[in-house]
């Protein structure tokens, strides 16, 4: 890789030249060097299985004694620690005493339980939330075979690698023509940097494609392995999906009589099949009803809520695969009368991200519902919008780019607690102010679960009610997940979304036993489905299929979304209108944010869970 290096160094050699305004050329060089040592890094990464531990608390940027300097009320990196806390050591005078440990109470530190084998050690990766090192993301790169204690361990940085010069915050980077050539350019459109993926730019086992500002896509014969070198220099990896051919299957399936919703089944996949593929979708009512079979046309079929049965099955089969074997899913189906919404009174709470806050999942979902005769009463503190005309506005818990980290305060640095004794002050607020606040955690307490306590606070839903005096709800709606994908803070977006479902199902399970709790999994547009959503979004929404179905707990629901909206029309698109022919060329303007369309589609869906939910 070192021709990355010298690259830069040639063309960008000391001379002459009549640019008037020709950028520092030292500042340049050092570009290849930034990249020559990330892209390495990633290189060794890419050969070997990256497995994510729990966050740690700091990071040493100095040797800690093992002996006694991780005991309760040490500093580390200037952040004082507690029994229990997670250090990751990187610095120690002999390097196979590097790895994660446990903070004691006193005498010596201990290595955590997850990072004490050799299996456990090879290729693992932290987050580090505290310290001066915090928001970054470290992993092992120390090959097999290793003896834990004996085998000297090193590890590299993910993210917030050496920064490029400043003047570049806002390069350009070109498209990746057919022929493998990779070019950075400015702003102004000066060529940085060009070069042929066959000079030495090649990732063994994969090839390399440019996509979404300056990041690259890898894919080998492990399948997809998300890298990503940005205009900063920095790196970052993520979680491979289920396999291409793996379809998300929703476990469950409401739909209103009369008023059912395609399946777009192509949408099942988290990235278009390399192959093609037959499905085909049946039930067998009882002999009140004629059979139902459909094959599925274009990519999606709509039912026949006529003839649907308690269970309705897809089968799936490979085109290309060699014999007869397919795939069976059986999805457990629920047909509603309309007189049964007709009269139904609900209260529900919406939790989310901007698609509750202002794109209008929620409001149009209740709007829906109150079209079929149903009452229902959003209870919350923010006000919710809506992205079709006429909707107006409803009350939830909306917050634009939260996670679910951020929700159950595993992230300290976007929500603020809001204190005991300040809910008149927080409630007087602009509503968009408000949405700087955390109102579901306070402090915790020894009798709190441990596991469910992030940074001294917990998520608790009873605490929540009762200091604004709601009512209980019927129905909790979860909208969350989008951000896990999106923000860089945490590679493992699978591992963060579960450790938030864990916590707020089981919290929310506490203060309400009987409540309905819908999580939902959001579609995405096509404009970057095949490249970074597709996969990251098929991964988060198949582990939120896998804990619903997991849990045990038949008052949960997944709302599959991501495989009921169209990912082509539910967007909406910008573009220029030719005169002569009426033809509008572009590209989806918003990716994320359903549009008109897309909000009527999901707000149909969700509106059919939450009456499906309420009456069952």
């Amino acid at each position: 890789m070192g021709r990355i290096r010298d690259a830069f160094n040639a063309a960008w050699s000391d001379g002459p030249s009549s640019a008037p305004d020709e950028p520092n050329k030292p500042d340049i060089r050092r570009i290849g060097s930034v990249i020559d040592e990330r892209v390495n890094a990633a290189i060794d990464l890419s050969t070997t299985s990256i497995q994510w531990k729990q966050p740690v608390k700091v990071a040493s940027t100095s040797f800690v004694p093992l002996d006694s300097g991780l005991e309760n009320g040490d500093f580390v990196d200037g952040v004082q620690v507690a029994t229990g806390d997670r250090v990751l050591l990187l610095n120690q005078n002999i390097p196979s005493q590097n790895g994660i440990f446990v903070v004691t109470a006193s005498g010596a530190a201990v290595r955590s339980t997850d990072a004490n084998e050799a299996a456990e050690v090879l290729g693992m990766a932290v987050y580090v939330r505290m310290g001066t090192q915090a928001g970054k993301q470290f992993v092992c790169v120390t090959p097999a075979p290793i003896s834990v204690g004996n085998t000297a361990l090193a590890f590299v940085q993910l993210s917030e690698q050496t920064p490029l010069p400043e003047w570049l915050t806002s390069q350009n980077w070109a498209d990746a023509p057919d022929d493998g050539t990779f070019r950075a350019k400015t702003d102004r459109g000066h060529v940085l940097f060009e070069a042929n993926v066959r000079d030495g730019f090649k990732l063994p086992g994969g090839t390399l494609k440019q996509f979404l500002r300056g990041a690259f896509q890898v894919r080998n014969n492990r399948g997809f392995v998300f890298l990503k070198v940005d205009k900063d220099g920095r790196v970052k990896t993520g979680p491979a999906p289920v396999s291409p051919w793996q379809p998300v299957v929703p476990d469950r399936l409401f739909m209103v009589a009369e008023r059912p919703y395609p399946l777009f089944v192509d949408q099942l996949f988290g990235d278009t099949p390399a192959v093609g593929y037959r499905a085909s979708l049946l039930s067998r009512p009882d002999n009140s009803k004629p059979p139902y079979v459909a094959r599925v046309s274009g990519g999606s079929v709509l039912p026949d809520t006529k003839r649907l049965a308690s269970t309705t099955t897809l089968l799936l089969q490979n085109s290309q695969a060699s014999g007869d074997a397919f795939s069976k899913f059986n999805v457990a189906t629920t047909v509603i009368p309309p007189a049964s919404v007709s009269g139904l009174s609900k209260r529900v709470l919406f939790i989310g991200d901007s698609l509750t806050q202002w794109a209008g999942l929620s409001v149009q979902a209740i709007r829906r519902l109150q079209g079929m005769g149903a009452t229902i009463t959003p209870i919350g503190t923010v006000t919710m919008r809506s992205n079709v005309p006429g909707d107006g506005t409803e009350l939830g818990e909306g917050r634009t780019g939260r996670e679910y980290a951020d929700y159950i305060n595993e992230h300290t640095d976007v929500l603020q607690p809001l204190p005991v004794g300040n809910e008149a002050t927080y409630l007087a607020l602009p509503s968009d102010d408000r949405v700087a606040f955390n109102p579901f955690i306070r402090v915790a307490t020894g009798s709190d679960p441990a596991a469910r306590v992030f940074n001294g606070y917990i998520f608790d839903l009873r605490f929540y009610l009762t200091r604004f005096g709601f009512s209980d709800p019927d129905v909790v709606v979860i909208n969350l997940g989008t951000n896990d994908i999106l923000q860089n803070r945490d590679a493992d977006a699978v591992a963060q979304v579960t450790r938030g479902l864990t916590v707020m199902t089981a919290q929310i399970r506490a203060a309400l036993p009987a409540a309905k709790i819908l999580v939902t999994s959001n579609a995405t547009g096509r404009k970057f489905f095949d490249d970074r959503w597709g996969p990251a979004y098929q991964a988060v929404n198949a582990e939120h299929v896998r804990f619903v179905r997991a849990s045990g707990d038949t008052n949960l629901f997944n709302v599959p979304l991501f495989c009921t909206v169209d990912r082509d029309s539910g967007y909406d698109v910008a573009g220029t209108l030719n005169a002569n022919t009426g033809e509008i060329v572009g590209t989806v303007d918003d990716d994320i944010h359903y549009g008109p369309s897309g909000l009527c589609q999901a707000g149909e869906v969700l509106a059919a869970f939450i009456a499906g939910a309420a009456l069952s």
